[in-house]
């Protein structure tokens, strides 16, 4: 069975795009640059000596190196598992890919692992998804206004995107998950056991009314690359990135900076003057132009907002977010590629 997952012998995109994700670091420029221009397909072959055109030789030999690991055997016993969790794979050229994550460019992911009863959330239009992200170790105000805005969104029909960290990101994730608006929670750790992460059951709840994704692929050990991921598809799938309470360098301002570099409209949750907690809004507000929300209508109103730039093109230049995609000569488009037998599926 581990024979379809040979390099050499992988013809079809999903079946490249499985690979790669378990070979190269989620989010890598340079695999991103070559799955833009030529495919997944292609890019093995580049890593199997084809040579492509454009790639520093030393660059090359050191990307190369990343798959001397690969274990074809153990990449099929992990996607055997993931059908039997019943996860779903999706990738690029599927219906159901959520083409807001195109804006990440190069760093967008090489496919994504899902599970829930919501698929649609994915593909809803942009406006209709906004993110609640925050501290973990949150004020009983920061947890109450999470909620509150979370359930208001949620009964305007508005998705609501976070991550699976305790405090402020289960606060918006709870209230949600009964509401018409639903909740995608984003995990930096694949999806085979979410249990094991929350033992009491509190994302098979989230995924009983919204979805949990991951870039990171079943029986894939999560690291810095994975959680860098779940900042850019947090900020990438969200019209409007909410911080509720957050240290200046936290996680919550991280995913804001993303946001911005991505033209998305950045709101910020004003806490107690002098609180640690509200120091990540008031850099957002100060520095990059975040707009201060207090209820679910002022949010509403920044989603009938199209920015007319990132908020961090307006900055100075030592104050802006690296972007998600430095590589501007590379091309915006996705290649077309045909469909060949055996085409490995993992569906619902």
């Amino acid at each position: 069975m581990s024979e379809r997952f040979a390099l050499a012998r992988i013809d079809d995109e999903r079946t490249a795009r499985v690979a790669l994700s378990y070979i190269i670091p989620l989010g890598h420029e340079i695999t991103g640059g070559l799955l833009q221009a030529h495919g997944a397909v292609q890019t093995l072959r580049f890593a199997l000596g084809e040579q492509p055109r454009g790639l520093d030789a030393a660059a090359l030999a050191y990307w190369r190196n990343y798959f001397s690991a690969y274990n074809p055997a153990h990449v099929d016993r992990s996607v055997q598992f993931a059908r039997e969790q019943g996860l779903t794979l999706v990738t690029p050229d599927d219906a159901d890919w959520p083409t807001a994550l195109d804006a990440l460019g190069s760093r967008a992911p090489y496919a994504l692992w899902i599970k829930g009863s919501r698929p649609e959330l994915l593909t809803r239009p942009l406006s209709e998804r906004v993110s609640i992200i925050g501290v973990r170790s949150a004020s009983g105000r920061g947890m109450y206004d999470a909620d509150r805005l979370a359930v208001g969104l949620s009964l305007q029909d508005v998705t609501i995107v976070s991550t699976a960290s305790p405090g402020i990101a289960r606060a918006a994730l709870s209230g949600p998950q009964r509401g018409p608006g639903g909740a995608i929670t984003v995990l930096t750790h694949a999806l085979e056991d979410p249990d094991a992460i929350t033992p009491n059951g509190f994302l098979a709840s989230i995924g009983e009314n919204g979805l949990l994704v991951s870039e990171c692929p079943p029986g894939r050990a999560p690291g810095r690359d994975s959680l860098q991921s779940q900042r850019r598809i947090v900020a990438a799938l969200s019209a409007v990135t909410t911080v509720i309470e957050s240290g200046p360098q936290g996680e919550a301002v991280q995913t804001a900076r993303i946001a911005s570099a991505l033209h998305r409209q950045v709101a910020v949750v004003e806490g107690e003057p002098g609180s640690i907690g509200n120091l990540g809004p008031r850099l957002l507000l100060e520095e990059y132009g975040a707009t201060p929300v207090r209820n679910r209508d002022d949010v509403a109103t920044l989603l009938t907002v199209k920015p007319l730039a990132a908020l961090s093109d307006l900055m100075p230049q030592a104050n802006r977010a690296t972007s998600p995609n430095p590589s501007p000569e590379a091309p915006a488009g996705r290649p077309q590629h045909t469909p060949t037998s055996g085409v490995l599926t993992l569906s619902r």
